[in-house]
């Protein structure tokens, strides 16, 4: 800038003095060839023209190009005696200062000189025939207008058919770049749509795995996200087909050795090599990396700003892409920079430069780029930053319709849902097509009762878990599902790496689990009271899948995770309190045993089993001995506590997969399936010894009761429903008749009398 300044003032200098006559004849003495200072404005144009040449990534001044026409003042001034001579040559050679800047400059340049030329020679023909100007002669003026519209000419018209030629040029260089942005667009979606079914065949290719958790339409990345660098890396190669294929076309325009892409990394600081097009035979580092602000490439992500080498060897050498010396000796980067508005009540409120990386391009020759080459490689960069965006939005939009697809389909399966144990089948069967490495799932249930939290469902890779179904562990055990039970209302616990956590997911002596890296541990609230009925956990064997654990991380994944189990808590819930009906509906209230009506369907169904299978059936019909009497000594609430204590000895004193059930009043009956009439006898003389030794604790009397049992077996004793129900009764009042606290297999001949 400061040589600019000075050069001008120069240029004004020299003009000023050659107009006024300051030098005036100076130069006639040493004119020895005659060419009255012509070699001087003719060196300057060689001069410029071959700076132009020379160093075409250079834009040369306009102080430059005004030099030719000072000099054509000066030779006149210095020799005036071969002016008249000379006066068409110096003529031709302002015309020729006018012309060279509009052939070589596609700015206004030229008219600058025009100007300068035409206001200097005007004065300087002026000052030389004032005389005859004021005598009224008319040649200055015909001289001056004939120097004027000649060099006005010689500039102009180059340069509009040139300003045309390039606008043409342009024009159809912007429908090429346009043509290829569309190409790279549409190939690159038709390979990241095609990316997914593709990585599953080659997983299912692979053979099952223990998990049976990989899915074809797994949804790969979350482009919600911002994170270019995440996007690309997790996007595959349909992403990045979108860069790569721009490269080539790149290369060939800049008739580069090697054409690059590389994308921001944010977390890293750092820009990492995404793409590349190069020389067959140049190795390329694939894995390269560059800090931000370190060297010429990193200092454009630090400056966003565009570089340009002429020599890059006085710039610190190599880029550091290549794998071994290419001989680079010029370079250009761009930023690939996107840019948008940030609206606020509906207008325009802050311009957002997102930056995405950087474009680079090289070659072995030293001032390779020229102004124009800047101009088109800006051209590209703003072509890398609609590629990265658009598909970002399409894979977006697509990610979202696959989100929203699964919410729909887990819904429509949430609201028919009627057990617990389908809520969360609806639940596991989608998770691994949004969890990337989805290792295991985990749900674990709150029973209040107990107050313990037990262990319902877990798929995926059992591992040291297997066979933990159905464990119960207290939520004050300390651990991590502990921990997230008690504090529910600060919402779902993240632990990115659960092999650097000192503690404990469910007990401390738990077995280790050295495969679990990233756990998401979500609580099931619901209910009126908004209580946690308990905890849903997916596990990856990747670290850091559900986002850094950090206070205010709002990872999308964990987001939709959440909403899911929010959705799935009123089905939990629903389910739950449809248990409860259930419950209601089957069960004895004051004893917890089946009720009646249960009693009847479940005889009816193992009938029906039993008949099939060819395999016997047994029935208990039991009575408390003296029940009438004892309700009226010690009163119905005792009453209700013997009812409640016989039932629970009788229920522990079964098989698991026998039947135990209210009758009526003071009666229970068993349904025993797969039991002969020695295995009934068995089983009920246990039921009455456990009762008769059990004392029950009325809080001022120690009571005991007894208990009389009948025995019936299908096909033994009877064939029907109602005749084992009959042959068990009469075998009840064979054992009141002998004296009760008995047991009695049924015989033919017995009979019914009052008990």
């Amino acid at each position: 800038m400061i040589l600019a300044i000075i050069n001008y003032i120069l240029v004004a200098g020299v003009a000023a003095v050659s107009v006024l006559g300051f030098i005036n004849g100076a130069g006639d003495g040493y004119d020895m060839f005659g060419a009255g200072g012509l070699p001087f404005p003719i060196l300057a144009l060689l001069f410029v023209l071959w700076r132009a040449l020379a160093s075409p990534s250079k834009k040369l001044g306009a102080h430059y190009f005004l030099w030719p026409a000072a000099l054509v003042l000066v030779s006149r001034t210095l020799f005036p005696a071969a002016a008249a001579e000379w006066h068409d040559a110096h003529a031709a050679l302002v015309v020729a200062s006018v012309l060279l800047p509009a052939l070589l400059r596609a700015d206004l340049v030229w008219l600058v000189v025009f100007a300068f030329a035409a206001v200097s020679s005007s004065a300087l023909v002026y000052f030389e025939q004032r005389e005859m100007v004021a005598a009224g002669g008319a040649s200055f003026y015909l001289v001056t207008a004939q120097l004027t519209v000649a060099a006005f000419l010689a500039g102009f018209i180059p340069w509009l058919i040139l300003r045309k030629r390039n606008a043409a040029q342009n024009e159809e260089y912007n429908k090429t770049l346009e043509e290829v942005r569309n190409n790279a667009i549409n190939d690159g979606m038709a390979r990241a749509r095609a990316m997914p079914q593709q990585d599953g065949a080659k997983k299912g290719a692979a053979g099952p795995t223990d998990t049976g958790l990989v899915s074809a339409n797994t949804i790969l990345m979350d482009s919600s996200s911002t994170d270019t660098f995440t996007l690309l890396k997790d996007g595959g190669d349909g992403v990045n087909a979108q860069l790569k294929a721009m490269l080539p076309f790149m290369r060939y325009n800049f008739k580069a050795l090697t054409a690059c892409a590389f994308i921001y990394d944010s977390a890293g600081r750092t820009l990492a090599l995404n793409c590349h097009e190069t020389k067959g035979g140049i190795q390329i580092a694939e894995q390269a990396q560059i800090s931000v602000g370190k060297g010429n490439i990193g200092q454009v992500a630090a400056d966003r700003k565009l570089f340009m080498s002429g020599d890059l060897a006085l710039y610190g050498g190599q880029p550091p892409y290549y794998a071994q010396n290419a001989n680079v000796s010029s370079l250009i980067a761009a930023p690939i920079v996107w840019e948008y508005w940030e609206f606020k009540n509906g207008a325009r409120d802050k311009k957002i430069e997102e930056f995405l990386g950087v474009l680079v391009v090289d070659s072995i020759n030293k001032n390779a780029f020229n102004e124009h080459d800047k101009e088109v490689m800006k051209k590209f960069s703003s072509i890398a930053a609609a590629l990265i965006k658009n598909i970002q939005m399409n894979l977006t939009l697509e990610h979202n319709a696959k989100m929203f697809e699964v919410y729909y389909n887990i819904s429509q399966q949430f609201s028919v849902a009627l057990k617990t144990d389908e809520v969360f089948n609806a639940i596991m069967e989608k998770i691994p097509s949004i969890v990337p490495s989805c290792m295991r799932q985990i749900v674990i249930l709150h029973d209040q009762e107990t107050n313990t939290l037990e262990l319902r469902h877990i798929t995926g890779t059992k591992g040291e878990l297997a066979g933990a179904e159905k464990w119960k562990f207290p939520p004050a055990s300390g651990g991590i599902y502990s921990y997230a039970f008690n504090n529910y209302n600060n919402g779902p616990v993240n632990i990115p790496d659960l092999q650097a956590v000192k503690g404990y997911r469910f007990v401390s002596n738990e077995p280790l689990t050295p495969a679990t890296r990233s756990l998401l541990v979500i609580p099931i609230i619901g209910g009126e009271e908004r209580r946690c009925l308990g905890l849903f956990s997916v596990e990856s064997d990747a670290p850091g899948v559900f986002g850094t654990g950090a206070a205010g991380d709002d990872h999308p994944l964990k987001k939709q995770l959440t909403t899911i189990i929010e959705n799935a808590s009123v089905a939990v819930t629903r389910s739950l309190l449809y248990l409860k009906m259930e419950k209601y509906a089957t069960t004895d209230g004051l004893t917890g045993l089946n009720n009646h009506r249960t009693f009847q369907e479940k005889l009816a169904q193992e009938l029906e089993r039993a008949r099939r299978s060819r395999l016997p059936l047994s029935l208990l019909l039991t009575d408390i001995d003296f029940f009438k009497k004892f309700n009226d000594t010690h009163g119905h609430p005792v009453g209700d506590m013997v009812l409640r204590e016989v039932a629970a000895c009788i229920r522990n004193a079964v098989r698991l997969n026998d039947f135990p059930a209210r009758y009526g009043g003071e009666e229970f009956g068993v349904i025993l399936p797969e039991t002969d009439p020695n295995g009934a006898f068995i089983i009920a003389d246990r039921i009455r010894q456990i009762i008769e030794a059990h004392v029950v604790d009325s809080g001022t009397d120690k009571l005991r009761v007894t208990i009389s049992v009948g025995c019936a077996t299908i096909p033994v004793h009877c064939a029907t429903q109602q005749e084992i129900i009959d042959c068990a009764d009469k075998a009840l009042y064979a054992s009141k008749r002998a004296g009760r606290n008995c047991v009695t297999v049924y015989a033919p001949g017995m009979t019914v009398a009052a008990k």
